[in-house]
């Protein structure tokens, strides 16, 4: 036997123990940390830039030629893309999970480089990037000059030049950019009056930009081959080719004059170190200032990550210029660290009190060090598993190790109360009692841990995040409970035969009132199973009501997919009229911003003018980062981060200069850009772009008549005011002007027309010509653009263009092909996800006119396609474990008996869930529902074993099922009451991370006490009523018992 060869050999056990506990502790120091996995589906984004062209141009000539070629790629899930008349263009492909980002990416440029012979030469000239999409923002940097001794411009590039290469060299760290970087660009602003009285076209002035802004080598004199002269020296020629300051570029000659003088560009034009983009201004606090976003690289230590970062910048603000300052913003590290510290408590406070449980029952404090010992052996072994298979230590890792603390110390528990049992009802010595023990108990040991496992087996083969979650927490949990099994069967033995001690006297004092009770619990409950076993019809109704009960509830719980969580940041969302200029949201912006900061709870905040998360890059649009304050400055209800975000949105919805909401996170990073439901309004007759903006306002009406929503919103609008330039093409032609001069022009003037580029401290800028500013305020200004004909003459554009105001799209979104507006929806406090999406669909369904639909996506999307498995992930972790118990027990009739009691720990997990609001049936919840699935069998088999050795003893059915329920009362009890103290501090859950605590916390607490109640009386029944089956499918009469029935 087993135990016996280890507790012959104690030092061997010991050793192993000491081993893994040192592998452990090594282990803890390697592992990453992180909020969750890494489950977000892979990302790789192509970007693309046509400068001065609209929304509708950039769709037609870039978008549709890239997305034809782009689309079916192997492992996409499907693509996004947006294309904004701010002249970019940006496609979104994400990719299965388990997809590898490289070969995505490779895959991706292959399909791109077709595309490419079909795009304008303008795209092509500035270069088309494909690149990972590193969704994970880990932090964001502000950059300042409080005494405003330096531009914001100034900032944007010290950031580009001096900190974002230190930091994207610092190991973890995928990505570093800015939001609304204003790179530096070479800009002439041009004067259409001068040019015109001196004759020149804007093709004029590019083609001398271009002609003198060179990139020169002169080469070298002396180089071989020789003559046959005698060279004695080699020298190498530099001549300055590309020009670096503004004052060079003004000095470039556009033509010459009659009398001989020649014709600068600094005649016709303002030339200035400019930005490259004035798309986006961002502040802190109201403070001009650069912003830094920090983007984590997949499977890195976040918590390592964001030290260095901190480190680093540490460094490098000691060579800070005078007057520039920088603030760490928002780190999500501060939530995780947070979360971290939290569960970690939660860890010890369990351990603590299934301690105190075990030696309330035990009374001795030499046998409470024996499960005492196995937790810190059972989860450093895990951590060390978990390690060497590549896991983090996240949220879902983390949790499976609280629940395993109440696992672990089942087994040892087991054969300390067996042993005990059989010392003073034997009088054996602690040796001898131990290896009796272990005869009894080795087999049921092994069982349960077979039954455990074969539980979460079916778990680990789901796709996408789903599975992904499940894999990890099942694979960590059965690494706890097998290490507790080996341990119980090696460890555990010696750990008895060497500490307990055979009883002289009984417990004192208050002490012995424990025992006494004990035993009248036990008598109670044997005497309820005799009252239940003599009305086993009606014992067997109260089962069926339950499975009823069970089944109902299963239906109409509200379902959700992973709760939010405080953060500690939410995100405000700001949208003008359409528009609008940038001038004007920077001021709504700023007003807005000093609002928000009024608000309990609230901290900084960031502010970007002109980019959103929504909604991309436009003039009309701006986004707040609240920073909120410390969890533990925020304990009342209404600085609750919910709370938070009804109460702004309530006070933002009388701000009538804009249409601003706010948003948190989404639950998982890297998975769409907010919480809340998102899908895309898909238009699949490519009708008329109005009629198309229309469906969408009535759609989004539709939806907030609901009272399951807060807020809807779409970043998508038709009704942007704007031009359309009509050219006459054949006066054109008869005029023998070019029509790409008349475009030429035309960007050149109300454009950025990239010219070429200049080097600026060591990197690469464009040249960009644009009309000055007083020059483009207003369509008549169109006059005064002339453009030159194959004489040489100059003929005003107002001769071939005539312009008609309309109504369009500033940016254009399309999804899998299909015209597109994304939908983001708030639910109500109180409403879950699931039901949030019945209802959305509920709505589309009545709503949308015919050619119209709607795609899940991000979060939702996972949640929808997870939304199928949680009752095949039941149905088959019962199945499994039913099978695993047919294959130890060789019958099918008997396993039913410990099957069928399982359905009382999913009864009460559920009863949480149908009647506390916020609670749903989440992804936590199904996690603790099927290890309640696998506890319940445990605990059943413990009776059931028992009472099949004494039927075959000679029992009758009725007296060892009796027998049985007396004998593992305390042991059974002793396990279950240390579940259900060790998971109350996740009940009680508060701060950060606390969402994903409570979820599983309440499930898995309520449905132990009703499994521990309701479940245990059931057990003797349950065993009577199949195991008379069996006997009678098998033929079999037992003997009747001699044995008097206990007490």
């Amino acid at each position: 036997m087993l135990a016996r060869f280890f507790i012959d050999r104690p030092n061997f056990a010991i050793v192993i123990a000491v081993l893994t506990v040192l592998v452990g502790a090594l282990a803890i120091r390697f592992v990453p940390i992180a909020q969750f996995p890494n489950i977000a589906p892979p990302q790789i984004q192509v970007t693309a830039s046509f400068p001065g062209a609209n929304a509708a141009l950039i769709q037609n000539a870039v978008a549709t030629p890239i997305e034809e070629q782009v689309n079916g790629v192997d492992g996409m899930i499907y693509m996004s893309s947006q294309s904004s008349s701010e002249g970019t263009y940006q496609l979104t492909v994400t990719f299965e999970i388990g997809t590898d980002p490289d070969i995505a990416a490779v895959n991706v440029q292959n399909r791109v480089a077709l595309a490419t012979p079909l795009l304008p030469e303008a795209v092509t000239k500035l270069g088309i990037s494909t690149s990972k999409q590193n969704s994970d923002m880990l932090q964001v940097i502000n950059l300042l000059s409080p005494n405003k001794t330096f531009s914001q411009l100034y900032l944007s590039n010290y950031a580009a030049d001096f900190i974002q290469d230190p930091l994207s060299r610092i190991d973890g760290v995928g990505l570093v950019n800015q939001f609304g970087p204003l790179n530096y660009s070479m800009r002439v602003w041009l004067n259409p009056e001068k040019m015109a009285a001196l004759n020149l076209s804007a093709s004029d002035v590019s083609s001398a930009i271009e002609a003198q802004n060179v990139e020169a080598a002169a080469g070298q004199i002396g180089a071989p081959p020789f003559s046959d002269a005698q060279t004695s020296f080699q020298f190498t020629l530099d001549a300055q080719g590309l020009l670096e300051t503004a004052e060079q570029f003004e000095q470039i000659i556009l033509g010459a004059q009659d009398d001989g003088s020649f014709i600068r560009l600094k005649d016709i034009a303002r030339v200035e170190l400019g930005a490259e983009s004035y798309a986006a201004t961002s502040f802190y606090n109201g403070e001009p200032s650069a912003i830094i976003a920090i983007f984590e690289e997949s499977g890195a230590n976040a918590l390592d990550v964001a030290d260095a970062v901190r480190a680093q910048m540490e460094e490098l603000s000691k060579q800070f210029p005078e007057d520039m300052e920088y603030v760490l913003a928002y780190d999500v590290t501060t939530a995780v660290r947070k979360s971290i510290e939290e569960i970690a408590s939660t860890l010890a406070i369990t351990a603590a009190l299934v301690i105190s449980v075990t030696f309330f029952f035990l009374l001795s404090i030499r046998a409470t060090l024996i499960p005492a010992i196995a937790i810190p052996v059972s989860l450093l072994g895990t951590m060390a598993l978990i390690y060497v298979i590549g896991f983090s230590a996240n949220m879902i890792t983390l949790f499976a190790i609280v629940l395993a603390i109440t696992l672990v110390v089942d087994d040892a528990i087991v054969i300390i109360e067996n042993t005990e049992r059989i010392m003073e009802e034997d009088g054996l010595e602690p040796r001898e009692a131990t290896l009796k023990a272990m005869s009894q108990v080795t087999r049921p040991i092994i069982a349960t841990t077979f039954v455990l496992a074969a539980v979460f087996v079916p778990v680990c083969f789901f796709p996408g995040i789903t599975g992904e979650i499940y894999l990890q927490f099942a694979l960590t949990i059965t690494f706890a409970f097998a290490l507790s099994a080996i341990n119980a069967l090696t460890l555990g033995p010696v750990l008895c035969s060497l500490f307990l001690s055979r009883r002289t006297g009984h417990p004192k004092g208050l002490f012995r009132l424990i025992p006494m009770l004990i035993d009248k619990l036990r008598d109670g409950y044997v005497a309820i199973v005799r009252l239940m076993l003599r009305f086993i019809p009606a014992s067997l109704a109260v089962f069926a009501g339950v499975i009823a009960a069970t089944i109902y509830m299963f239906e109409t719980t509200p379902t959700g997919f992973i709760p939010p969580e405080d953060n500690g940041v939410l995100f405000v969302s700001i949208e003008l009229p359409d528009g609008a200029s940038l001038q004007r949201t920077q001021e709504v912006v700023q007003n807005i911003s000093a609002e928000v900061q009024k608000h309990p709870g609230v901290g900084a905040i960031t502010s970007v003018a002109g980019f959103s998360l929504l909604a991309g890059n436009r003039s009309n649009v701006g986004i707040l980062v609240l920073l909120l304050d410390p969890w533990d400055q925020r304990k009342t209800r209404e600085t609750q981060w919910w709370a938070i975000m009804m109460s702004l949105n309530r006070s933002l919805a009388t701000i009538p200069e804009a249409t601003s909401f706010v948003f948190p996170l989404p639950t998982i990073q890297g998975v769409g850009s907010s919480g809340g439901l998102s899908a895309q309004l898909l238009d699949y007759k490519a009708n008329n772009i109005e009629d198309f903006d229309a469906v969408k306002t009535a759609f989004l009406s539709a939806l907030m008549k609901e009272p399951e929503f807060q807020s809807a919103f779409s970043s998508f609008s038709a009704t942007a005011p704007q031009y359309s330039l009509t050219i006459d093409r054949d006066r054109a032609e008869a005029l023998q002007v070019k029509v790409s001069d008349i475009f030429t022009a035309l960007q050149a003037s109300f454009g950025s027309l990239y010219v070429n580029n200049f080097v600026k401290d060591g990197r690469v800028y464009w040249v960009v010509m644009s009309a000055d500013a007083q020059f483009r305020q207003t369509t008549s200004q169109v006059r005064g653009i002339y453009v030159k004909n194959a004489a040489g003459e100059a003929l005003p554009l107002r001769t071939f263009i005539t312009a008609e105001p309309v109504l369009g799209a500033q940016t254009i979104y399309r999804y899998n092909l299909f015209t597109s507006a994304s939908i983001n929806a708030q639910l109500q406090p109180g409403f879950s996800s699931g039901t949030g999406i019945q209802k959305f669909a509920e709505v589309a369904q009545t709503s949308l006119p015919e050619g119209y639909g709607f795609d899940w996506t991000d979060i939702t999307l996972q949640e929808v396609d997870a939304g199928g498995l949680v009752t095949y992930i039941l149905i088959l972790a019962v199945i499994f474990a039913y099978l695993c118990l047919v294959a130890q027990y060789e019958s099918w009739v008997l396993p039913l008996s410990v099957m069928a009691s399982t359905v009382f720990a999913v009864f009460g997990a559920l009863i949480p869930l149908q009647f506390i609001p916020n609670l749903n049936n989440n992804i936590y919840a199904q996690i603790g529902m099927v290890l309640l699935i696998g506890l319940a069998a445990k605990k059943a088999i413990m009776v059931v074993e028992f009472a099949k050795n004494l039927r075959e003893e000679g029992h009758s059915i009725q007296e060892a099922a009796i027998e049985a329920a007396h004998m593992r009362f305390r042991p059974v009890t002793m396990t279950g009451l240390c579940f259900i103290l060790g998971v109350l501090p996740l009940v009680l859950a508060s701060g950060a991370g606390a969402a994903g605590r409570v979820s599983i916390g309440f499930p898995v607490f309520v449905g132990m006490i009703i499994d521990s109640t309701l479940g245990l009386l059931m057990i003797p029944v349950l065993y009577v009523v199949f195991q008379s089956i069996s006997e009678r499918i098998a033929g079999f009469r037992g003997k009747p018992s001699i044995k008097k029935e206990p007490a």
